[in-house]
């Protein structure tokens, strides 16, 4: 506990140098900052609960928790019995004005009996106009960095609008408080930490991957993009974070008619809590040239509620491209075949007739000319005949390929 101190002449200056220094320290500013106790300490319910156990501990009206910058004296907790004294005391405050700081800058906790007669803060602004008639703070710590001390991040503080001589108990019941809180931020930036690491080992995992993630809120505006999706859409990741997804990249049709959001996907992954793929979507890019895209839609749910979606999606354009080129071919191909079996077809039709009529005329020549053809022209007559069984089964042959392939096709 701080005995007062006399800032009087020669003192006066050099205290307040030591005050504004010891608020500046870098540690306990990045403390602070890794803490989150500025961004979110309000969502903290064991806080509330730590200033109404002080103010019913130690029987007065105003109860805090304060956390002190360089600048302003921040309540991020806060108990008061009246409504006045609600709006004076949950306000933020510059930090001269403030009772805390001489906590922050002695390391101890600070006792005032009667704050309008205590030297330290007698003619303080806060004296008059917050009524402090009594005043007993004790600090809080942040784990220590290193091998360094533990820097203090702000007080708990209570008030009273009367003076009162705080006893032996007060005072050990608010130091017990502020450990318990002190304990708390500890916790609370033991798990920050952790959170971090792994958010830092996600994003490390999604800057890796070749295909394009985003991920956007609940609202459908976009929180993330890693450079898969950057190089994909043409966009800078301050280009997509922060703006509505759909009405970005995907706002329209291939044919250029407006896409609806309610038919997006995203909004449908939004609403329905499921996950939604689709095929050979269109994405837009920023110099307004469409991109084929197959995609996924993945809900982020936290505690049993949609909280926003992640898509991931890549470029099939040259696939589609490629199966289509595949397919073209593949139909010229049948169509040929198709055309080449008909034509033999045709072709060999139009033979076998004329060879079977060959074989006629020849076998009725062979009969007339019994006896008056010679060995020779007989001969002959039957090499024309083996002729034109070898060239028929030739074209019975082909016809029966045909009609197999055609069969096979069907």
């Amino acid at each position: 506990m701080i005995s007062p101190i006399d800032l009087t002449s020669d003192d006066r200056d050099l205290n307040r140098d030591r005050i504004k220094r010891s608020l500046r320290t870098k540690v306990r500013l990045l403390a602070i900052e890794r803490a989150g106790l500025l961004e979110s300490a309000h969502e903290i319910p064991p806080l509330n609960r730590a200033v109404r156990l002080a103010a019913k501990a130690l029987r007065t009206p105003i109860a805090q928790i304060n956390v002190l910058t360089d600048k302003l004296l921040v309540p991020i907790a806060a108990y008061t019995q009246g409504e006045n004294d609600a709006e004076q005391w949950e306000t933020r405050r510059h930090v001269g004005h403030s009772f805390c700081k001489y906590v922050v800058w002695s390391k101890e906790l600070l006792q005032i009996d009667d704050a309008r007669e205590h030297p330290l803060v007698k003619n303080s602004h806060a004296t008059r106009e917050l009524d402090i008639g009594a005043y007993l703070s004790a600090p809080i710590h942040a784990p220590a960095h290193g091998s360094g001390d533990r820097p203090i991040v702000g007080t708990v503080c209570v008030v009273d609008h009367v003076a009162r001589e705080w006893t032996a108990d007060d005072l050990t019941s608010l130091t017990d408080i502020a450990a318990g809180v002190s304990e708390l931020i500890a916790a609370r930036m033991r798990i920050r930490a952790q959170v971090s690491a792994v958010e830092q080992q996600a994003e490390r995992l999604l800057e890796s991957l070749g295909e394009a993630v985003l991920a956007s809120d609940r609202n459908g505006v976009t929180t993330y993009a890693n450079p898969a999706a950057e190089e994909l859409l043409g966009y800078s990741a301050e280009d997509l974070v922060g703006h509505d997804l759909h009405a970005l990249v995907h706002h329209s049709r291939l044919d250029g008619t407006r896409y609806p959001e309610r038919d997006c996907p995203n909004y449908r992954a939004l609403q329905e809590g499921r996950t939604h793929s689709e095929t050979s979507d269109t994405y837009w890019r920023s110099d307004g040239q469409p991109i084929c895209v197959d995609s996924t839609l993945t809900p982020i749910i936290e505690r049993g509620e949609v909280v926003g979606t992640v898509l991931s999606f890549r470029d099939v354009g040259e696939l589609r491209a490629g199966e289509s080129r595949e397919h073209d071919a593949r139909v010229l191909a049948e169509a040929a075949n198709r055309a080449k079996s008909e034509m033999l077809a045709a072709i060999s039709h139009e033979l076998r007739i004329p060879l079977i009529q060959i074989a006629e005329h020849t076998s009725r020549l062979e009969v007339g000319l019994v006896d008056a053809a010679t060995a020779e022209q007989r001969e002959d007559l039957r090499g024309i005949l083996s002729s034109q069984q070898h060239l028929l089964g030739l074209v019975e042959n082909v016809l029966q390929f045909s009609s197999l392939e055609t069969r096979e096709k069907i």
